[in-house]
Formats: structure tokens, sequence, C-alpha cells
């Protein structure tokens, strides 16, 4: 049986979180080697959601007994710490006190932390002391009682951690001083142009996404699209929710374009293409069912004999998959904008996460590959027809399948 799994929670944006977490994996590998593998992130998660989700998330995070928090205001507020906790609280491992204050465990590195408004504010933070970090030794080695008496090996580690937490601070200390004083001037006079950009970035684009994001129903994205894509074999569609959809394709259309913000003009253009291409996927074998849902129309069945069933039933379940798979493209790309977005307001939509269609436990993230990632990852439906293929979840099984589910003719 492999050792029980002991995480290590730090962000990057307080400048010193990797060293903490470097010097915390150490200490803690040396006191509970024996019966705990610590591990931790080695780079920030923003920016990087595949290693991240598929890695941490499936493979470490779903198994995690422990979660060390290293806490700033900065680690309370990042959406990715936030999920961490959330993803070890959620995995249900089991501790023979089964208590989640037997298993979360958060210190702070700084005076004041307002916790009001994070899942943190139900759990006891505490300093980073001497007694406050042997009490937790403590209350983890009550699971492994052939550990023995460990009061040496910590008075040992401790010594050593507790130097190298304090040149750490120290360093950032000095360091944050002088940055103070070399970027006062630098602020002031950037000062403006900076708030120009943010008031431009959300009159012209945070809006134009609230309002694309209210038509694709994001709040229940979830129920639509697995109703769609995977719960009904005929792909059903409200008749609102596709006269939204191409809604929202008429009113990218008529955005403006601007130069400078040229990252976010391709975001929003490729979201559209991706809207109209699975719209128009939809709409070849789609019929009016009671006037206020569209489903795909069985078209292998031909009464009273079809001499070409087996070749229809195939195309149909190809194009049912290839509708699915639309479906998946559009959740990774309003993932992806969603994480953009959330680079600079981090509590923008933060109630939604990550966008799902299966929410089976086991299924993976809707996200793209790092080496998938640009400006505009949807390629067109001609490319996508076979790229969908590389993509981690796709239901779609064959190349060179046309957009109506028949195999091309060579």
């Amino acid at each position: 049986m492999g050792k029980d799994l002991l995480f290590i929670s730090w962000t990057s944006r307080d400048g010193i979180g990797e060293e903490l977490g470097k010097s915390f994996q150490d200490f803690f590998r040396s006191v509970f080697g024996n019966v705990l593998d610590t591990f931790f992130s080695k780079k920030d998660m923003i920016g990087h959601t595949d290693g991240w989700q598929s890695t941490l998330t499936k493979d470490k995070l779903s198994k995690t007994k422990y979660g060390i928090f290293l806490l700033s205001q900065d680690a309370i507020n990042s959406e990715w710490v936030n999920f961490e906790l959330g993803a070890i609280v959620a995995n249900n491992v089991k501790t023979i006190r089964d208590s989640e204050n037997r298993r979360i465990f958060p210190i702070r590195f700084t005076n004041e932390l307002d916790k009001s408004k994070s899942p943190f504010n139900i759990y006891q933070i505490v300093d980073f002391t001497r007694d406050n970090i042997w009490e937790i030794v403590n209350l983890i080695a009550f699971e492994y009682p052939q550990l023995g008496n460990l009061k040496e090996v910590f008075e040992t580690q401790w010594t050593i951690l507790e130097k190298q937490v304090s040149k750490i601070q120290k360093r950032a200390n000095e360091s944050h001083n002088n940055l103070d004083l070399c970027d006062t001037k630098v602020n002031e006079d950037l000062n403006t142009t900076a708030k120009i950009d943010i008031h431009f970035f959300e009159v012209h684009y945070q809006k134009a996404f609230d309002e694309i994001f209210k038509l694709l129903n994001i709040d229940h994205f979830s129920e639509w699209a697995y109703s769609c894509a995977v719960a009904g074999g005929d792909a059903p569609l409200n008749v609102a929710t596709y006269d939204n959809l191409r809604n929202a394709v008429k009113y990218i259309k008529s955005r403006p374009k601007h130069s400078e913000y040229s990252q976010w003009d391709s975001l929003l253009q490729n979201l559209g293409l991706l809207i109209n291409d699975f719209c128009n996927v939809y709409n070849i074998h789609a019929e009016l069912l009671n006037g206020n849902l569209w489903r795909i129309k069985r078209f292998y069945k031909i009464s009273p004999f079809n001499p070409n069933y087996d070749v229809d039933a195939e195309a149909y379940n190809q194009y049912i998959f290839l509708i699915s798979d639309l479906l998946f493209e559009i959740a990774r790309l309003c993932n992806l904008i969603l994480f953009r977005i959330r680079e600079m307001y981090p509590d923008y939509k933060i109630e939604l996460g990550v966008l799902y269609i299966d929410d089976s436990y086991s299924s993976p993230d809707l996200v793209y590959k790092e080496s998938e990632i640009s400006d505009a990852p949807y390629s067109g439906i001609e490319q996508y027809l076979d790229a969908r293929l590389s993509r981690e979840t796709h239901y779609g099984s064959k190349l060179g399948i046309g957009k109506d589910g028949y195999e091309l003719k060579k």
C-alpha cells in the first residue's frame, strides 16, 4: 500500500510562497517520511491549467489526506488555493478521528488576514510558531502510532525550518522596501494610464463577456449542455437556448475591434465562430418538436425499410458525437476566457469555478492542454472535425467524418 499524501499549498503572488512551500516540504518529509508522501506544486497555477488540472486534481488532490495551507492575504484571495482546499475537503479521505480539523491546517505568515469571504473562515488559522507547528505534527502523528516519539526529530527539523522561514521573510521584506522606493515615481506616472486601461476593458470587453455569458445561460450551462451532449440520445435543445446561441453570434459580430486589445478581440471572435459552427452543424438534422424543443431527427429510421440502415445509423451516431464535441469545445473556450479575466479580476464569476458538462467526479476538466492554448484555439469546423480527436475529452472516434456524420468521400 502506498503512503498517505500531504499537500503543501502556496501562492506565488506574495513573492515567497514557493520558497516557503519547499521549506515545509523538506520539514514534513523529514518528520513523516516513513508514512507520508509530501508534495507541493512546482509552479504557479495561473496559466498552467492543463498540468495542474490533470496531474494535481485527478492523481493527487483527489487522494490527499492532509493539507498544509501557507496563508498570506494573496493566498486567501487566490482562486487556485481555494480550489485546492475544496478538492481536498471533497475527496472524503478518512482519518481515525474523521474530522476536517484533523486534515486541514492553515498557517498564516502575516498579522492581518481578511477571511470573511473565504472558505478558510470556518477553519482555525494559526500563526507560524513552534508550539503551533508541534501541535500540527502531533495531530497528524496520532494516525501513525508506529512512529513513536517524534520530539527529538521535531526539535531538530524545527530549528532548520525556523531559520529558513526567517531568512525568506527577511529577504522578502528588504525586497519589498526597495521596490516601494523605486516604484513610487513610476506608479505616479502610470497610475492615470492604468486606470484608463482598466476602465476601457471593463466598458468594452468585460461587459461584452457578461452579455455573452448571459446569452449562453452560463449559470446553468452544465444543465442544458449535459442534456444535449450527454443525457439525450437525440441531443435535445430548448428553442430559447438555440435562439440565444444565435443571438450571441450576432452580438459578437457587432462588437468593435481595438488593435491594442487584439488578444481579447481574438477570443471574442473565436467564440463567435465556434458557437456559429455549433448552430450550423446542429441545424443539419434538427427537427422541431412541439414548438419549444429542437431535437436531432433519427434519419436512419425510414419506413418501411431502409436498405442503408447500418451506414445511416453509424452516421447518426457520429453526428451526435460531433454535436457533443462542439459543446465540449464551447466549455473549454469559455473556461479559457474565464481564466484570462480572473488573472485581472480574481473574483470574476468565481462561483462558477470551472465549467463542466459531465458531473461525474472522474471526468476530466474541460480545459485546453498547454500546447492547445492560444488567443484562438478553435480552428474552425473543417479542421476541428479531426482535431477534436486529440482533445482530452471527445466522443468522436473516426477521422474523415463530415459535418453531417457521414464519412467524407476520398
